[in-house]
């Protein structure tokens, strides 16, 4: 599921997946299933390319126990597209 809003800073971009477990070590398709969903709408957005949408911006994830494992969601906020590019 995917989700964004128009924020002051920029926009905010929400993806959601479901893992079958309620272990750790079983999360990583969820994971990158919300990930990826993340780049890809900062990309349809303008923000460049998916592999760099999401470098030096920090992610915010949740797990929610569920009665068949854990919902992950996750959500970033991108600078507007006009904003000056930081160096590191």
């Amino acid at each position: 599921m995917a989700d964004n809003t128009r924020a002051g800073a920029g926009t905010t971009y929400r993806a959601t997946a479901e893992a079958s477990s309620s272990h750790p070590q079983d999360w990583g398709r969820a994971l990158q299933v919300v990930v990826t969903d993340l780049a890809e709408q900062a990309e349809r957005d303008g923000h460049g390319a998916p592999e760099a949408n999401l470098l030096d911006t920090d992610v915010v994830i949740r797990f929610v126990r569920t009665e068949d494992g854990v919902t992950v969601t996750a959500s970033v906020t991108t600078p507007p597209a006009d904003a000056p590019a930081t160096e590191h």
